[in-house]
């Protein structure tokens, strides 16, 4: 299966969706903590994959128990893995239902950004990225990101100074050959 993710991207995923328990002070393993604990099901959501983990994301929100930012991180974990599948148009609905329900965390924004850069929805793509770096000033491959989709639609002084930013904060965007 082709992600057309690239490895930072992968990076930034493997970091967001990490085990609870490693990042007990993050707001991903807090808003999955809340989730498990309301609902069992969400446990399947964030620790499987494929379509068990997309059975265990769907009976977890069909099953009324859980809200806000709970409900929000089970959408975005159903959203990657029919990201993963290459279900574009849901993985687009559950990111924006995630960031509905919680716009204050950046995975959300970011992989959906991704999906709106792979099919040159370049508009999109920007705004979600502006607001992912918005949520994390130091996110090198959301700077790295709005640089192509600005350079796709011809700003590429500003396309430009997106990759100088993303080089800044993470030297393997320097030659990553994104100019």
């Amino acid at each position: 299966m082709r992600l057309g993710l690239g490895l930072p991207a992968a990076i930034v995923l493997a970091w967001i969706g990490a085990p609870a328990s490693a990042q007990s002070t993050n707001p991903y393993a807090r808003a999955w903590a809340a989730a498990v604990r309301a609902d069992p099901n969400a446990g399947i959501c964030e620790n499987k994959s494929g379509e068990e983990a997309i059975a265990g994301c769907t009976a977890a929100i069909q099953s009324g128990k859980l809200s806000g930012k709970a409900l929000g991180i089970v959408f975005y974990g159903r959203g990657f893995e029919h990201q993963r599948r290459e279900d574009w148009a849901r993985a687009i609905a559950d990111y924006s239902e995630a960031i509905r329900l919680n716009p204050e965390i950046l995975g959300p924004f970011f992989n959906r950004g991704t999906i709106y850069l792979q099919q040159a929805d370049y508009g999109r793509a920007i705004a979600d990225f502006s607001e992912a770096i918005r949520l994390n000033p130091r996110e090198a491959a959301a700077f790295e990101k709005r640089g192509r989709a600005r350079r796709m639609i011809g700003k590429a002084a500003e396309g430009d100074a997106d990759f100088a930013q993303a080089c800044k904060l993470d030297s393997e965007y320097c030659e990553t050959g994104s100019r």
